[in-house]
């Protein structure tokens, strides 16, 4: 766990939408894109973080049409941000303990990316089919080499 966040990210540019957006605005976006977050900027900036969860919980849960809001009442403001070169063990610790599935990421050359739960599981995915691989090949060679005695 002592990659660099910048390890587990994919060439996705975040999704935005204006922090003046309505929620269906963002919906149809994040529906579109097949995403469960959008990010809410103002100027480039991040102001804040919309996700089902919010669509849920302060919106659709509140009896609110998602025509008639803007994002920016509804959205989580001022979430979390990590750097791409903060640790994914900061990351993930950052997920388990408040239960984020999206972190925003500042990125000085590609402007604000997300690292999703799914970004690390991927990653994670790979290193334990490495591990059986290298396991598996270990005991090949201990049976090829077991010449008995004892």
């Amino acid at each position: 766990m002592n990659k660099k966040i910048s390890d587990f990210l994919s060439d996705d540019k975040a999704l935005t939408v204006d922090s003046n957006a309505r929620v269906i605005d963002a919906i149809k976006l994040m529906n579109s894109e097949k995403h469960n977050y959008v990010l809410v900027t103002q100027n480039n900036n991040v102001q804040g973080i919309f996700t089902e969860r919010d669509l849920l919980n302060r919106v659709l849960s509140e009896k609110k049409l998602p025509a008639d809001v803007k994002i920016c009442d509804v959205m989580t403001p001022n979430p979390d941000a990590l750097s791409v070169d903060d640790y994914i063990g900061y990351a993930v610790e950052r997920m388990a303990r408040y239960g984020y599935r999206n972190i925003p990421v500042e990125d000085s050359k590609q402007g604000p990316v997300v690292l999703t739960v799914w970004n690390v599981m991927t990653h994670i995915s790979d290193i334990l089919t490495d591990a059986e691989e290298i396991e598996s090949d270990r005991e090949m060679v201990e049976e090829m080499s077991d010449i008995g005695g004892g």
